[in-house]
């Protein structure tokens, strides 16, 4: 009997992890460590846009006292643009609304007719309580966008509107498994890696004055 007792014990394990396997295996997956990675091309002499493909490998600075690098992958396709942010600033309306102003620099060496400026990614690189608080202000209190191109003294209405990104099924940061819920694997995410959901852009902002 005792024998029997054991045996059952040493079967139980294997039972309960094939079962999870089954109909949650996203518990059992090994997290790897992530991190956001900034890309910095040299924008003034780009002259048209470029693209990294997903997978791209990236090595971190050295680690530890024997200089060990750390090897990541890239999780999503990225299209670097021929311009930069140069400033963000806030300010206000005359009819006392808040204003977030910004202000790239571009490339003078751009065509401009092979780049797509409709959907422009951003990140907010602050503590978690102030990029907490641009999410919001940029996807639910929006009132409208301006456009004012170099040389324009008045600014046009620019078509639009600013989206969080990361919740995509293009966007997990390890293959979905075909047998589990999505919105499992979104939560591990979110647990494991919050800043991934701090990237925005104004999509559909269309053609309008963003082309030349």
């Amino acid at each position: 009997m005792g024998r029997l007792r054991e045996k059952l014990d040493d079967d139980l394990p294997e039972l309960t992890e094939g079962l999870v396997s089954l109909l949650w295996p996203q518990y059992l997956r090994t997290i790897p460590s992530m991190s956001v990675v900034e890309f910095t091309p040299d924008w003034r002499e780009m002259k048209e846009k470029m693209r990294i493909v997903k997978g791209f490998e990236v090595n971190s600075q050295p680690i530890g006292e024997k200089g060990t690098r750390c090897r990541y992958t890239t999780t999503k396709e990225i299209t670097l643009q021929p311009l930069s942010l140069e400033h963000a600033r806030l300010s206000t309306d005359p009819d006392g609304r808040s204003v977030i102003n910004l202000r790239f620099n571009c490339s003078h060496l751009a065509d401009w007719s092979r780049a797509d400026l409709s959907q422009i990614p951003f990140y907010f690189n602050a503590d978690a309580p102030l990029a907490s608080a641009m999410h919001e202000a940029f996807t639910m209190n929006t009132a409208r966008l301006w456009l004012r191109m170099p040389g324009d003294t008045d600014r046009k209405p620019l078509d639009g509107y600013f989206t969080a990104l990361g919740f995509g099924d293009d966007d997990g940061l390890w293959p979905k498994d075909s047998s589990s819920f999505s919105g499992y694997q979104l939560l591990l995410e979110l647990l494991h890696l919050p800043r991934k959901v701090h990237v925005h852009g104004p999509a559909r902002a269309g053609d309008r004055g963003l082309s030349g």
